[in-house]
């Protein structure tokens, strides 16, 4: 049987992994976070497709363009909106793709 390392790490049923030691946990600051997206992006997601992202600061929140493209060929585009609730601790995103219907997330 093997052996942890560390001895205040505990393996729960699930497979997580929890910590017995007392922390104290900062709040984040998530508008300070979300602005660490602003610039543009390129990546690759997989053997052929490629992700364009181009986020500027609006606001307290993010606005951008973005494109998928695979094997040269657009397969998504559109816009987007996202900020922070601080009534809700959510983040909201709004992403109104090209040719298709609007999509709102919180998380």
């Amino acid at each position: 049987m093997a052996r942890l390392q560390k001895p205040e790490l505990l393996t729960t049923f699930s497979g997580q992994i929890t910590s017995n030691t007392q922390t104290t946990q900062t709040k984040l600051n998530q508008v300070e976070l979300m602005k660490q997206f602003i610039g543009s992006w390129k990546v690759e997601e997989s053997k052929g497709t490629t992700f364009f992202w181009d986020v500027k600061a609006y606001g307290t929140g993010l606005e951008g363009y973005y494109k998928s493209v695979t094997n040269g060929k657009t397969v998504k585009e559109g816009k987007f909106l996202q900020g922070y609730d601080k009534s809700t601790d959510k983040s909201i995103y709004v992403e109104m793709p090209l040719g298709k219907y609007i999509e709102i997330n919180a998380t």
